[in-house]
């Protein structure tokens, strides 16, 4: 017979080992399944675009595709929103330098998707 809750069959006290009823049982296995995926959930967090750093900050720019790299507009564009993100955060109010540009795609074989800027305030 099953359990009309849960769906699952009709786990006899006698059956489990220490004496668990069988909903206990269950719920501690799903929640044991799920740990890993707990665990990895930092890995995958996306960070904030710009980000503080001792020498100054750090900030991504996500491309909708493939980042053109030799395009004036699109360059521009990519600074235009790294000042407007600088502004929001209230950092470098005397202005910017770039240091390095780097870009990056999801794997070492794929196109550039991500472009990373690090630099310091004036």
């Amino acid at each position: 017979m099953a359990d009309r809750a849960s769906g699952l069959p009709d786990c006899p006290v006698t059956e489990l080992r220490f004496n668990m009823n069988c909903r206990f049982f269950h719920t501690a296995l799903v929640c044991l399944a799920g740990l890993p995926l707990i665990a990895c959930t930092h890995a995958f967090q996306l960070r904030t675009p710009l980000v503080a750093t001792p020498d100054g900050f750090s900030y991504r720019s996500d491309c909708p595709g493939y980042c053109d790299l030799h395009s004036p507009d699109a360059e521009e564009a990519r600074l235009r929103n790294l000042g407007m993100a600088l502004q929001q955060a209230r950092m470098c109010p005397n202005g910017y330098l770039i240091v390095q540009r780097s870009s990056h795609g999801v794997t070492l074989h794929s196109v550039p998707t991500i472009v990373n800027y690090e630099g310091h305030c004036r």
